[in-house]
């Protein structure tokens, strides 16, 4: 058979399989007041490209589990490969024996439905993949082709070439002419406008024969692949040819064009092999330092390999802004490890967003999910609700619904599309999204339905009622159901905080940190009137090293903070000890210092105009300003009781008093430093102009005759007049 005589063949079998599927789904459509027949089964599995290594293997077992699981459920069983490029550009870099592999096992595949869905543009061999299934599905956006780009030096062996032939034989999703021109960049293929036969896609050689044997009536031929290139199509293109029947913006919008639940379509970690599951509780208020801490413990357990992160919550919810952080890091999460919420008895306000924001939620049928007051601004609910929605768009889901769990001016109706089944759940403005996004697609319209969330009220129902209204994956009654929903035997594993999360979490409490700011500008204060190094500056040290290691362990310091107290601290001794007089280090230093105590105490943004972010700078200003006075006031007392304390008359010496005092004032009124002049000597300090210097064997202030003299200069005395002592630069 010639490829135009297969190209035929593909179109009429195709188009007539896909008519037999639609007559199908379009015999089970039916009203809302009418009873429902099967849905179809549908399972997804994300392939995140390249394919290489053991992934063929992992992939080829999960499709076999996706497909046994989904023969014991009612209508026809629909798989969803969702191929993204995952860390690869464009999704090269596939190994051919390990593509060819997947490809021909989807290929045996007997009594399941096969989609390939493309978000975005891939090349090399993941396209054998797409050719393998029954159909293609893309984003308006991808294209796919050059599948060449994965052999070496542009070489197309024999059995590449050979197999991609087979493929497109035995699956007719592409004809074999444009995948043979999709690999190999030497071919010309040619686009051909037969009349009254539609376009058919040929190579050279076959339609000049086919105009020598036939006498076919062309009017339009065109390359559609120049030789010298590797074909790569567009959506658009793919439809005109009759390659790609479907488009879909997202996973959601492709669960209403096959009619399937969004839910069914919620990726599992399946191609990593078994789950490896632990459950992380959440439980309490939820403030920014318990989500840093949650943060940290998640991270360690993905360090660790678990890829099924359960969630248990049971919470009244607590920081919006909280609440929003952890919701956008589980959105976050790697494509191979997977989150699920379960609740048993209440995600309550703010705990609904995290719980809503996971892979897949789960409750028992009476706990309780949303509802309960919004401690936040109008502002910061706006900030939230922006956030959600970009949640949602990576979830593929409606955002309406989370969103109503805490704005109360949402009216939320039920949604769906004449002859199908699904409902969605939108509110206008979701609703004219969705709109503009299916403007060009020619879909059925959205009908509205009842409202489900009233104005000036926030969403807050039961695990019953969130199942219907597609928000649950599950309703169990026992943790025991809900591992057997998921196909683990033993008990999952708990993880809570260890001795360092209990350690941080009380080094960065206000009163904690405000103690640790005190003592260590103390200790500090009590070092600087020592001599020589002592315990009041190792104090200070442990305990300023406290206060920023706990700071930045809970994610309220970072980098900067560290950077700018640093160099505060440098700049104030560069104040004290070498640049004498001259006030600017010393401003900009003490005012580094500051700004590094206030921002590492802040949980928010600095820059935020929230009511959140002013309530935090004031707190965190309340710390730093209590810890100032509490120096302060213990300075004072130190400089008055410590020299004279038994133990520590050591550590700080008293100030000279009474008749000591006014004997050193009379010793310096009288000093003579005649003697020393013309002599030589070695600086001790920088003199700018004024500072130390060593002449001899005493240790004495001069001042630079005019200019700069370096550290460990020569100079020499040029002039004495009582205690003035002049040096210049030898």
């Amino acid at each position: 058979m010639d490829a135009a005589h297969s190209l035929q063949w593909f179109d009429r079998s195709r188009w007539l399989a896909s008519a037999l599927v639609l007559i199908g789904l379009a015999g089970n459509a039916h009203a809302d007041d009418q009873e429902a027949a099967p849905r179809a089964a549908g399972r997804m599995i994300e392939i995140a490209l390249p394919i290489q290594g053991g992934k063929a293997d992992r992939l080829i077992a999960a499709i076999d589990r996706a497909v046994h699981q989904m023969e014991s459920e009612q209508g026809t069983p629909t798989l969803i490969l969702k191929i993204s490029t995952g860390e690869t550009e464009d999704g090269r870099g596939n190994n051919y024996h390990k593509a060819s592999q997947l490809a021909e096992h989807l290929a045996g595949l007997q009594n399941v439905r096969i989609y390939a869905y493309l978000p975005e543009t891939i090349k090399g061999h993941a396209v054998l993949v797409a050719m393998a299934c029954h159909e293609i599905v893309m984003h308006p956006d991808a294209r796919i082709g050059e599948a060449g780009l994965d052999e070496p030096d542009g070489a197309i062996r024999n059995n590449v070439r050979s197999m991609y032939k087979q493929i497109a034989e035995q699956r007719r999703t592409l004809p074999v002419p444009l995948a043979l021109g999709m690999l190999d960049a030497e071919l010309t293929v040619m686009e051909v406008e037969i009349g009254g036969k539609g376009i058919e896609v040929m190579l050279p050689g076959t339609l000049e024969k086919r105009r020598q044997t036939i006498g076919l009536e062309i009017t339009r031929v065109e390359t559609l692949i120049p030789a010298g290139e590797m074909g790569l199509i567009g959506t658009a293109k793919a439809r005109d040819l009759g390659i790609v029947r479907l488009s879909a913006v997202d996973v959601g919008q492709l669960a209403d064009r096959l009619d399937l639940s969004p839910g069914s379509l919620d990726a599992m970690p399946l191609e990593a092999g078994d789950l490896r599951p632990v459950v992380v509780p959440i439980e309490g208020e939820i403030t920014i330092r318990s989500i840093s801490a949650l943060r940290t413990l998640i991270d360690e357990q993905i360090h660790q390999k678990k890829n099924f992160i359960c969630l248990a919550i049971d919470s009244d919810g607590g920081s919006l802004e909280a609440s929003i952080e952890m919701a956008n890091y589980l959105a976050a999460l790697p494509a191979d490890v997977r989150t699920v919420a379960f609740v048993k008895d209440e995600a309550k306000a703010e705990a609904a967003l995290i719980a809503m924001a996971c892979d897949q939620l789960v409750m028992l049928p009476d706990a309780m999910l949303g509802g309960g007051p919004i401690n936040a601004d109008d502002e910061s609910i706006e900030h939230a609700v922006e956030s959600i929605t970009t949640i949602a768009e990576k979830k593929s889901r409606a955002w309406s619904l989370m969103a109503s769990t805490i704005r109360e001016d949402l009216v939320v109706r039920r949604y769906h599309r004449e002859g199908r089944r699904r409902a969605e759940y939108f509110c206008e403005d979701e609703l004219r999204q969705r709109q503009g996004l299916e403007e060009k697609q020619n879909g059925p319209p959205w009908i509205a339905g009842d409202v489900v969330v009233n104005r000036d009220e926030t969403l807050y129902i039961n695990g019953t009622r969130a199942e219907e209204l597609g928000l649950v994956r599950h309703v169990v009654e026992s943790q025991d159901e809900f591992r057997q929903r998921y196909g683990i035997d033993s008990k999952i594993p708990e993880v809570k905080p260890g001795l360092i999360q209990d350690l941080v979490s009380a080094l960065v409490q206000p009163g904690v940190a405000a103690i640790l700011l005190t003592i260590g500008g103390l200790a500090l204060y009590i070092e600087l009137q020592s001599p020589g190094a002592g315990i009041g500056g190792f104090t200070a040290c442990i305990c300023y090293s406290l206060f920023f290691w706990g700071q930045y362990m809970h994610g309220t310091a970072s980098e900067l903070e560290i950077v700018l107290f640093v160099l505060g601290v440098l700049f104030l001794l560069l104040e004290v000890f070498i640049l004498p007089g001259f006030g600017i280090f010393g401003l900009g230093g003490g005012a580094m210092v500051i700004a590094s105590l206030v921002l590492a105490s802040m949980t928010s943004n600095w820059i935020d105009s929230s009511t959140v972010a002013f309530a935090e700078l004031r707190s965190s200003m309340s710390i730093v300003v209590g810890s100032g006075a509490g120096i302060l006031v213990f300075g004072m007392l130190a400089r008055r009781y410590l020299p004279h304390a038994p133990m520590f008359n050591r550590v700080m010496l008293a100030p000279p008093e009474g008749q000591e005092l006014a004997e050193l004032s009379d010793r310096e009124s009288m000093v003579d430093y005649d003697h020393l002049l013309d002599q030589q000597g070695q600086t001790t300090t920088q003199l700018t102009p004024s500072g130390k210097a060593r002449i001899g064997n005493e240790l004495i202030d001069v001042i630079a005759d005019g200019e700069v003299i370096e550290l460990g200069a020569t100079i020499e005395v040029v002039e004495v007049r009582g205690n003035r002592v002049v040096v210049r630069s030898v």
